[in-house]
């Protein structure tokens, strides 16, 4: 993140293009479709009928097009990751390209992703708090240092995004009454990623914590 700053402050990026991910555009068309509409495409990607038959059914022409772009990204989704037989890849994905091809051109803003927060426009990755409260009646002051990166609570990233890396993230804590300065913890690396479940990709919540903490 400091380093794609530091290129652009020192004027090395001429154009910034977003361009997102497979998963990404997988996404955007699944959203895209009704409950009917999906369950008629995972129709179409088992076999469980033909998709020829989309040509001739009574289905708004937009909505042909959406449901036969969403079959062609997921099938080639699914062959990479080897959940698909290259027969069964090849069979039902040069039909969906026919079919496709029968449908002809759609504008180019048919399919419009908003583009996530740029990385050269979100805050810096070192962070410093600074508080006081009480613990038993007893005043303390407490201070607190990250170096890097974001953690949950952070406004900079959509919240579906699962986002939180904190690394070298330290906490001193100052009692008043005892004048004792106490490290009451130390995280090497706090990583966590809380994404919902997708029915295109699964669902994956993993959490790795390394470091220490004092607790009273």
């Amino acid at each position: 993140m400091d380093t794609i700053k530091a290129v652009k402050s020192a004027g090395l990026v001429e154009k910034i293009v977003y361009r997102p991910s497979k998963a990404t555009t997988i996404k955007h068309k699944y959203n895209n479709l009704t409950k009917t509409e999906i369950k008629l495409a995972h129709e179409f990607i088992t076999g469980k009928q033909d998709i020829n038959t989309l040509l001739k059914s009574k289905i708004a022409h937009e909505r042909k097009v959406r449901i036969n772009d969403y079959v062609i990204a997921f099938i080639q989704y699914r062959f990479v990751k080897r959940k698909l037989s290259r027969c069964d890849y090849q069979k039902v994905l040069l039909q969906a390209l026919k079919v496709r091809s029968k449908l002809g051109q759609v504008s180019q803003d048919f399919y419009t992703i908003k583009p996530p927060v740029s990385p050269d426009n979100v805050h810096a990755t070192r962070r410093m708090n600074i508080g006081t409260g009480f613990h038993d009646s007893q005043l303390f002051h407490e201070f607190s240092y990250r170096f890097a990166f974001s953690d949950l609570i952070d406004t900079d990233y959509e919240k579906d995004l699962g986002i939180q890396i904190e690394l070298g993230r330290t906490t001193l804590r100052y009692d008043t009454d005892d004048h004792q300065l106490q490290l009451t913890s130390f995280a090497i690396a706090d990583i966590v990623s809380l994404v919902p479940y997708d029915e295109n990709f699964g669902s994956f919540s993993w959490k790795a914590s390394f470091g220490l903490s004092q607790k009273k």
